[in-house]
């Protein structure tokens, strides 16, 4: 198992463990995340525009693997019952689509820290 492999998986695992097991509720937490989307997609087409640099670079990796954690602990806890957001038993194949793009972007943003710490 390589590196980048492994870092998304220990990420995944350690984020959907604690999402299960806590009492705080996350899915409060709606709004923020949305807010949060926006401004990483607003950054992301002014560097596009300007350009970046590797620091930059690094920063907007780092926030959209934040990003994208933050978005799995939603996912999970709105399939837990007794939260403020919760999604109905119908709805159990998208959420299972959401947390399966959450784990693909934390991969593929891991992966690019990783590239951009190695050059």
């Amino acid at each position: 198992m390589d590196l980048q492999k492994g870092g998304s998986q220990v990420v995944t695992l350690s984020i959907t463990a604690f999402a299960l097991q806590t009492k705080w509720d996350f899915t409060v937490m709606f709004g923020a995340l949305i807010i949060f989307t926006i401004v990483m997609l607003v950054a992301g087409i002014m560097m596009l525009i300007l350009g970046r640099t590797w620091i930059v670079a690094i920063v907007y990796s780092s926030l959209g693997a934040l990003l994208f954690c933050l978005w799995l602990l939603f996912d999970v806890q709105s399939l837990m019952a007794g939260r403020q957001y919760q999604l109905s038993p119908e709805d159990y194949v998208p959420a299972a689509l959401f947390i399966y793009i959450d784990v693909i972007a934390i991969f593929t943003y891991i992966l690019e820290i990783i590239k951009l710490v190695n050059n």
